[in-house]
């Protein structure tokens, strides 16, 4: 059950979530299989799991509170076991410590002042929207898999709350800063395809909602807690949503999906390989594109440089991610805004669709030309109103539609 293939988006950079992911479903199985009856040596690796899985990325530390609840739930009273969270815990203030002697500042601690002054400035409504959306697309098998889950009364209580939740963005114009009514024309297959998604997320809520409810057992509780607890930190506490927040919460959407299709034994369990092959599809056409938009910044590094060397005499640029990788390979210095040291017959080029950007004052620099890269033709998962990887950039993780250009600015120093 575990393996099940539900989680859609794959990305050649999602390797350090990818291992967090791992380490959680590890440590939550071993604690459970180490408290009843109660097993020291599985509670201790278990201990050291959650350690591992938080230092590899710190939403893991939300594994603490998670297996404490399920426990008081599991055993009806304290017990020896809470010792074992001691470990985690020192191991945590450890890092704390030998960060702030080596950096100068705790990056535990860091990480929290971080959320909350890059958190991006939405409101209460388009955030929901945009965390149900992302859940949605990331684990989408759960709208092809609706069909199985409730029938065709589901169907059509789906479509409703679909519909409903397309009126709803309809009448707000925008989520997030992203607008679904531009110029008076309503973006009809973008919001056909936010509402979707909208209803995939949905579904999952409804799904570890009704399990916990039908049976009010620990393990149910825990499933209802790893969920809503997930979707919570990445909604209300995470300084921004993306694809790769919803890892951890895969093999608990997998786990209520099945146990909802095993009611009555069997059913409808034999027709699920129909979804999971509609959303092993889409995930391989968008680790398509999530690969085709890595080549650009490849490309595009390389085909600029040899374009304008011969016209400048020194070349920076702006901008992260591969981008920058590939620029440093090949022997290129990023521009440094402190010091502002500007050189004659300068340029810097700047992908408008990178971060960290920053624009100098006319008087300094002007623009000398534009370039256009064209990752996909049909789907985008970092613009046109996709943001795969930040919800900065649009509140779906992936859109199916016209794909909007990579651009890219060269521009020159005016001394």
């Amino acid at each position: 059950t575990l393996s099940s293939p539900v989680f859609l988006v794959s990305s050649t950079s999602l390797m350090c979530d990818t291992m967090m992911a791992a380490l959680w479903v590890w440590a939550v199985f071993l604690w459970m299989k180490g408290l009843e009856p109660e097993n020291p040596g599985l509670l201790l690796v278990a201990a050291t799991l959650v350690a591992a899985c938080s230092l590899t990325k710190y939403f893991g530390v939300c594994l603490i509170p998670l297996l404490v609840f399920y426990s008081f739930r599991q055993r009806k009273s304290a017990g020896r076991w809470l010792v074992y969270f001691l470990w985690p815990i020192l191991i945590l203030a450890g890092y704390q410590w030998l960060t702030a002697s080596l950096y100068g500042r705790g990056l535990l601690v860091n990480s929290v002042h971080m959320a909350v002054a890059e958190r991006t400035a939405t409101g209460a409504l388009s955030r929901i929207i945009e965390t149900l959306a992302f859940c949605g697309g990331c684990l989408f098998v759960a709208v092809p898999a609706l069909p199985l889950l409730w029938g065709k009364r589901g169907v059509f209580l789906g479509l409703a709350v679909s519909g409903i939740g397309g009126l709803l963005m309809l009448a707000v114009g925008k989520i997030g800063t992203f607008p679904v009514v531009e110029g008076g024309h309503v973006k009809w297959l973008y919001l056909l395809q936010i509402s979707l998604f909208v209803l995939g997320g949905a579904i999952i809520l409804a799904l570890v909602f009704s399990d916990s409810m039908r049976n009010r057992t620990p393990a149910s509780i825990l499933l209802l807690l790893w969920v809503v607890g997930g979707l919570i930190f990445v909604g209300a506490v995470n300084w921004t949503v993306s694809a790769r927040n919803f890892l951890p919460l895969a093999p608990a959407a997998t786990l209520v999906i099945i146990r909802r299709l095993e009611l009555p034994p069997g059913k409808g369990l034999k027709y699920f390989c129909g979804p999971l092959g509609v959303s092993l599809a889409v995930a391989l056409i968008v680790a398509s594109a999530d690969w085709r938009l890595a080549n650009v910044a490849r490309d595009a590094s390389v085909k600029l440089t040899s374009q304008i060397a011969p016209r400048y005499q020194n070349i920076t640029f702006e901008g992260h991610w591969g981008f920058q990788y590939y620029m440093q390979q090949l022997g290129f210095e990023p521009f440094r805004r402190n010091p502002l040291v500007l050189k004659t017959n300068e340029a810097f080029i700047v992908p408008l669709q990178n971060t960290s950007l920053f624009r100098l004052p006319e008087n300094l620099a002007s623009t000398e030309a534009e370039f256009h890269y064209l990752p996909s033709q049909w789907i985008s998962i970092q613009n046109a109103g996709a943001g795969y990887y930040s919800d900065g950039w649009g509140p779906v993780p992936f859109v199916f539609g016209p794909a909007s250009p990579e651009t890219y600015l060269v521009v020159r120093v005016v001394k």
